[in-house]
């Protein structure tokens, strides 16, 4: 990772200050944090047009959008974390196979 990234993620965790505090608290990476955070910013929409929500979820495609990435976030903090080995490598895969479809 370049001194760039490196930079740009702690910006990202120390504009978050729950984040911030559970880094320097110690409960979470800088890493995990600058997850964390990315996955609460809401993504806004660049077209002038009235966002439409689904009828399924109720939801439009950008809360969407946000909710899916602080899922994410979160399998890839449980994968990380998680103390039993088969879970940790069985959320690792998943977490890699999610990645893979996303690119």
């Amino acid at each position: 990772m370049t001194s760039r990234a490196k930079v740009e993620r702690a910006r990202v965790v120390l504009s978050d200050p729950v984040e911030a505090a559970a880094v320097r608290r110690g409960d979470k990476t800088i890493h995990q944090a600058a997850e964390a955070a990315k996955a609460k910013r809401v993504f806004k929409s660049s077209s002038a047009k009235p966002r439409r929500r689904s009828k399924a979820t109720g939801m439009t495609d950008e809360d969407a959008l946000a909710e899916g990435h602080r899922l994410f976030a979160l399998v890839s903090a449980l994968a990380a974390s998680d103390p039993n080995e088969r879970r940790r490598s069985a959320n690792k895969s998943v977490v890699a196979l999610i990645r893979k479809a996303l690119r």
